[in-house]
């Protein structure tokens, strides 16, 4: 009976292998170890190295997927020694194969040869444990020397009879820049062909193809690159075709397009189109290309083809903050509410406080209706109109809202955006943390605990933008955003708090090198301008600063400034009330009183920690709250400016990829604090408030630095 010819090659390759390692003929290195003889068909993987002569431009996975070879990984070894345990079962073997081996080394030669290097050196090594019956290999690579390129030629093939329509001496500098003196290959290839047929296609020439050609000298590690571009005709929209089954009608999807016929074609404005179809909450992906197998004429039809998602959805998610606790908010949608892409949304939101590292954690639940109508006037245009109620209990404030908004939002793709809203509100505060009710007896402050409590009528009209970019919109590594608002509350008649209130963020994310450090910048910076009812027009500056509410700024915590407890950073207040013997007493935390102003900046250098998404990282923080408005400060019941100062933390920590979000565990540590933050405020309020009292006899405890940080989300 003939064998098995697989097999029959495998023990041939195995030979040669054994025969090598003994005379040296191999192109392996080597073994170490026992004698390769020992190998049968019976040997496994157990690990798979990668060791590199010189440094190569891309990650290990990227030569890992590039071969068939695999070795048992750190969840296979767990798993094995886990084995004893019920349900645990040990990993499969993975068969050693030579015939494997030596392809995955041809792999690796190719793919080093169209990465720009010439001539790449690739070699393996193998060790043999006799006891297991396994193999450790290691591949050793040499990239040798790069291909550099030294020049770029543009040839325009069935151009435009104006050659100033494609301004081929632009797109050769274009093509040119960053490039010369580099490592050329397929890929850098790839991107000049992609450079120029994008520039032509941006200019109306819908049929544009660009080749390369590598024209090497007598040295074949210095190259010309010649582009060859074939331009085609000017081509301008024949028709549109709608080529699946959608549930949106045809008006509604031409209405969203960006191109009528009769327009040129730039395939920018194609994209822009697909993206537009794809902010209608209905439209999962959706895709506007010039149709396929047209021949290249100056009207061609353009195809549509868009893929939806279930018009009603249930959905939800879940999160945590060390402020605010277990966080969670559940959506119900009619994503084409009588036709037209509407969205009719109605969602619960719970900020519970549950496990919070706060006394008084930020505990928020609302409920929201609102109705999205897309296109109006514009296809970039929607109209948002909303319902919602609120019940807040934070370190602020306890207090019920109700309101009513009006948003118009000019949307230009994912992270960019320009909003103005309106709103309507009434405020009913509930109880002012610092003033409880109790408290005010006796010390001249029932008076004014009376006028703060109760509701109030306001409305305020708000601008707001964001711009920005991501690389990932999930899991990124390079971008920024910046993100802004510019709000003004009504006049007195239509509102009983009055001022402008101005608010701008960035941040900025870049990752030095594939896979390594990254680092994350972020700045914000605030103003409040109080006028009218809130400053001139006030009779109490108290009243009329607690009035403020939360427009006020604040800093401190897992978003702004680590090292501090949320919104404590400057200045602060004791949180009194009456006990029952009707001792008056401070509470074991600061209360927040808030400023005017606010800035705040943060550099946090990251880096991974094995190839999960894990990371750890650095860093550094600082802010400054405070009210330079003399007109609050003369209230004695205000020490806005008691620790208004700057302040500045380091810090250091790590995070955790998890099916939920990155897990962020930190630990920040206070450089510069002020007087109050290293005392304990129940035993300072104590000393104040005695008669013969020394609030100096209170001793600062140095723990107090220290501030451990935990959250669940995206930092970026």
């Amino acid at each position: 009976m003939a064998g098995d010819p697989r097999g029959s090659r495998r023990r041939l390759v195995l030979a040669g292998l054994l025969f090598g390692a003994l005379t040296g003929t191999t192109p392996a290195h080597g073994q170490e170890g026992p004698s390769l003889f020992l190998v049968n068909d019976s040997t496994s993987v157990e690990g798979l190295e990668f060791e590199f002569q010189t440094e190569v431009p891309w990650q290990e996975s990227t030569f890992r997927n590039a071969i068939g070879l695999r070795g048992q990984g750190r969840a296979a070894r767990l798993k094995r020694a886990l084995a004893w345990v019920p349900l645990i079962d040990a990993p499969d073997p993975i068969p050693f194969d030579p015939v494997a081996l030596q392809r995955d080394v041809a792999r690796l030669r190719i793919l080093l040869q169209e990465g720009g290097y010439p001539d790449p050196s690739v070699d393996y090594r193998i060790r043999l444990d006799t006891v297991a019956n396994t193999v450790d290999v290691t591949l050793t690579m040499d990239p040798g020397r790069p291909r550099t390129l030294e020049h770029v030629r543009l040839v325009v093939e069935d151009g435009p009879g104006d050659p100033v329509i494609l301004d081929p001496p632009a797109l050769g500098a274009i093509l040119a820049e960053g490039w010369v003196g580099e490592r050329l290959g397929e890929p850098e290839m790839q991107q000049l062909r992609e450079r120029a047929t994008a520039w032509a296609r941006a200019r109306g020439f819908a049929f544009a193809v660009a080749e390369t050609r590598i024209r090497e000298d007598a040295d074949p590690y210095r190259a010309n690159a010649e582009v060859v571009l074939r331009a085609g005709p000017i081509a301008t929209v024949g028709g549109v075709r709608l080529e699946n089954r959608s549930r949106l009608d045809s008006v509604t999807i031409m209405n969203h397009l960006l191109v009528r016929p009769g327009d040129t074609i730039r395939w920018r404005r194609l994209d822009e189109s697909a993206k537009q179809l794809e902010q209608l909450n209905i439209v999962n992906a959706a895709l506007v290309q010039v149709a396929p197998d047209q021949p290249a004429n100056t009207a061609p039809e353009l195809r549509v083809m868009v893929l939806e998602g279930k018009p009603r959805a249930l959905s939800g998610r879940g999160g945590y903050a060390d402020d605010r606790g277990v966080l969670t908010e559940a959506r119900v949608e009619h994503r084409d509410f009588l036709g037209g892409g509407r969205t009719l949304r109605a969602s619960a939101q719970a900020e519970t406080g549950i496990w919070s590292f706060e006394e008084y954690p930020q505990e928020l639940y609302g409920l929201t209706l609102s109705l999205t109508q897309p296109r109006v006037g514009s296809p970039r245009l929607d109209l948002i109109p909303s319902l919602s109620w609120t019940y807040e209990d934070g370190p602020r404030e306890e207090a019920r809202q109700i309101s009513g908004d009006l948003t118009l939002v000019l949307r230009r793709g994912p992270n960019r955006f320009i909003s103005l809203t309106g709103r309507v509100y009434e405020r009913d505060v509930i109880q002012f943390r610092g003033l409880d009710t109790s408290a005010g007896d006796g010390i001249g402050l029932e008076d004014l605990i009376d006028q703060l409590l109760g509701s109030s009528f306001r409305t305020s009209l708000t601008l707001g933008a964001s711009w920005g970019t991501r690389d990932d919109l999930a899991n990124p590594n390079r971008g920024w955003v910046v993100s802004g608002s510019l709000g003004v509350t009504g006049p007195g008649g239509w509102s009983d708090v009055q001022y402008v209130r101005g608010d701008l963020n960035a941040a900025w994310l870049h990752e030095f090198l594939p896979g390594g450090p990254r680092l994350l910048a972020r700045g914000r910076i605030g103003r409040l301008f109080p006028f009218g009812r809130s400053r001139e027009d006030a009779e109490d500056p108290t009243v009329a600063w607690f009035g403020l509410g939360t427009a006020t700024f604040t800093s401190g915590g897992v978003e702004t400034v680590r090292g501090f407890a949320t919104d404590l950073l400057g200045p602060k207040f004791f949180d009194l009330r009456r006990e029952a013997d009707s001792t008056l007493v401070a509470g074991e935390s600061w209360i927040p009183l808030g400023g005017l102003v606010r800035w705040v900046g943060s550099a946090e250098l990251q880096w991974p920690l094995g190839r999960g998404g894990n990371y750890g990282m650095l860093f550094a923080d600082a802010g400054r709250v405070h009210t330079p408005d003399p007109f609050y400060q003369e209230s004695v019941f205000l020490p806005l400016d008691l620790t208004d100062e700057a302040f500045y933390t380091v810090g250091a920590g790590m995070a955790l990829r998890t099916p939920v979000g990155g897990l962020r565990f930190m630990i920040g540590y206070k450089l510069n604090p002020s007087a109050l933050d290293l005392r304990d405020p129940r035993a300072l309020a104590a000393e104040f408030l005695a008669e013969d009292g020394d609030p100096n006899s209170v001793p600062e405890n140095t723990w107090r630095r220290f501030r451990f940080h935990l959250s669940l989300g995206q930092p970026f």
